[in-house]
């Protein structure tokens, strides 16, 4: 079976394709694989590309979280 890597965004670890394990130095073994299989000419995959950041909530979102009105809220802070 034909090993191939994808590179991470958050660490020098990397992702092997072939059972989705995550590889980092503290795995010896199979990091010693990994450093073998480069140096054999290949290059890991990009990583995948990081998700959209979820929009800030507005006032009226946060309120409705928490299960209050913006009178109740005003009422709470005596306004």
């Amino acid at each position: 079976m034909a090993l191939n890597y994808r590179s991470r965004f958050d660490t020098e670890a990397v992702v092997r394709l072939t059972d989705n394990m995550i590889i980092g130095p503290e795995h010896e073994e199979e990091w010693a694989e990994y450093q073998a299989w480069l140096e054999k000419g290949n290059t890991p995959e990009d990583p995948d590309p990081l998700p959209e950041p979820l929009p800030e909530p507005t006032v009226q979102e946060k309120l409705q979280r928490a299960g209050l009105t913006i009178d109740e809220l005003k009422q709470a802070l005596g306004l």
